[in-house]
């Protein structure tokens, strides 16, 4: 089954095959990671700083492909695989360099890699260390390289969990971290890096202080139930997805590092709780105020696009006032006389009335006969984007 690619990766990837200035490239996408965690975190191990917005070293375009095609499941292209295979480091000198090359241009074009490393069956050299070594040297990152929490967009959505891999209840050798793909099109997001994000807070609030090791070990037992060569790559994936869950919860605040432990973040005082429900009270307002204002205009395009669809469909109908005008409504009483008054350039009009008098604009008496109550087929004629349905009071009948 075929991989559903977020269109801003293919965009990526492709500027990454065609520029040659692999960090500039990724610079100019950096304002998707506030969106993508996957994509921060491919960031995060190219050694990107968001405090700084720079990389501490300048990354090879292969670097970034193949990050992105293991936390996203894209398969390398052809023209990928000569250049990677350029750049793969020997063990020693092979003279059966050529057949080598053709075994591993089989090895990625056929998927292979989807189901076994390159290093497990001799045709790369493993350049990363073992993850189990990587729980035990664990030490503090410094501050330049730590990083912040991004401020989210309006209406952010859930982050991405492209990253992640399927788990439906017919695998069931598999795991929410396995590396095959599942028959079933359940949403990664349900056990992707989302889901291990929960279990992780909830272990570290339980056992604090904890280490990565201890929250990985804890989870291995909790989620694996596969033996064999399957355990123990999933094992690793695990500890992966431990290790990006706890950075996630660092950078938004919610857990705090001392050396190779993790705790709760200390509790906020009653002042700052208040003061964060107010904020949070004050931007819902503005919200909602900029929301109801956009309604406003929307119903008032609705109705003047009404009013031309159905002029131009009854071209026979009798005079009608033009737009734009104004209707005033007074009491209807001899004893209420009226005056109005109109300069020679028709810009200035004044009114006197004995009585309370109310002015009504051409919008006014548009929204009030309902012209922007439309049918849900002409709706679809009259907006751009079905997007603003939301904002809409189509009439069904």
């Amino acid at each position: 089954m075929e991989r559903n690619i977020p269109l801003h990766i293919e965009r990526l990837i492709y500027e990454l095959n065609h520029s040659s200035k692999t960090e500039q490239v990724l610079l100019n996408g950096s304002s998707l990671i506030s969106q993508d965690v996957t994509l921060m975190q491919v960031y995060l191990q190219l050694g990107y700083s968001l405090q700084t917005n720079q990389f501490v070293s300048s990354p090879t375009s292969q670097q970034a492909l193949c990050l992105i095609s293991q936390e996203y499941g894209v398969p390398l292209h052809q023209p990928n695989i000569d250049s990677f295979l350029a750049n793969t480091p020997a063990k020693q000198a092979d003279p059966d360099t050529e057949l080598r090359h053709e075994m591993m241009k089989t090895f990625y074009e056929q998927g292979i890699d989807e189901i076994a490393a390159g290093a497990e069956i001799g045709l790369e050299v493993a350049s990363e260390p073992p993850h189990a070594s990587m729980w035990d040297c664990f030490s503090v990152l410094p501050k330049a390289v730590q990083f912040s929490t991004p401020k989210p967009r309006r209406a952010h959505q859930s982050p991405s969990t492209q990253a992640t891999w399927l788990f439906t209840p017919l695998s069931y050798n598999s795991t929410p971290f396995s590396e095959c793909d599942s028959d079933m099109g359940t949403p990664r997001s349900t056990k992707g890096l989302k889901y291990l994000t929960t279990l992780v807070k909830q272990l570290v609030c339980k056992q604090q202080p904890t280490s990565f090791k201890e929250v990985a070990l804890k989870l291995i037992d909790e989620l694996i139930t596969s033996e064999g060569a399957d355990r123990i790559k999933e094992e690793k994936n695990v500890r992966r997805r431990v290790y990006d869950a706890i950075n996630v919860l660092i950078a938004a605040g919610v857990l705090e590092r001392n050396g190779s432990t993790v705790n709760w973040k200390e509790e906020w005082s009653a002042l700052e709780i208040d003061e964060k429900r107010n904020e949070l009270e004050k931007r819902r307002k503005e919200v909602e105020a900029k929301r109801n204002e956009f309604k406003e205009i929307l119903n008032k395009y609705l109705a003047i696009q009404n009013l031309i669809y159905r002029n131009t469909n009854n071209p026979k109908t009798p005079p009608a006032i033009q737009f734009p005008f104004i209707v005033v409504s007074t009491a209807d009483s001899h004893k209420n006389s009226m005056s109005i008054r109109v300069n020679k350039t028709a810009t200035s009009l004044t009114l006197k009335f004995q009585e309370h008098a109310t002015l009504f604009g051409d919008m006014d008496v548009l929204l009030s006969l309902k012209m922007h109550n439309i049918k849900l087929s002409l709706l679809n004629r009259f907006l751009p984007s079905r997007e603003l349905l939301n904002y809409c009071s189509p009439c069904l009948f």
